[in-house]
């Protein structure tokens, strides 16, 4: 019995270890825009003067990835935010920032605006 056993043991082990090779790769085409969605929540422990800080952010965004050209190094894309958003949770009060929306805050405003309208070269 502890011949079978050892046997099965072994053939596994053999099988295992000549598993075929995969390269992991995108397959992208040349002229096609590709969406990316992200969520991120972070938590904040910080001392500031010797008292504890708490802070809560989430952010999120969308981005579209418009594959410009193709070659042996990879692709060259160009990317452009279509939204971000930002909420943090300090101890002070809520602030958020959107791009979608307008805010009285000139330098978010100028920002979140910027990063919708321009666009970035990605190799």
């Amino acid at each position: 019995m502890n011949k079978i056993l050892l046997l099965v043991f072994a053939s596994f082990l053999f099988i295992a270890s000549h598993a075929q090779k995969a390269m992991l790769k995108l397959n992208l085409k040349k002229g096609e825009a590709y969406k990316q969605k992200m969520f991120s929540n972070a938590e904040v422990l910080q001392e500031v003067n010797g008292q504890k800080v708490n802070i809560m952010m989430t952010i999120n965004g969308s981005m579209v990835y418009q594959v410009k050209t193709i070659n042996e190094q990879g692709y060259e894309m160009e990317v452009t935010y279509e939204s971000l958003t930002m909420s943090m949770q300090l101890p002070q009060g809520t602030m958020e920032f959107s791009s979608d929306k307008r805010t009285t805050q000139i330098f978010c405003q100028q920002f979140w605006q910027k990063s919708r309208t321009s666009h970035s070269r990605l190799r």
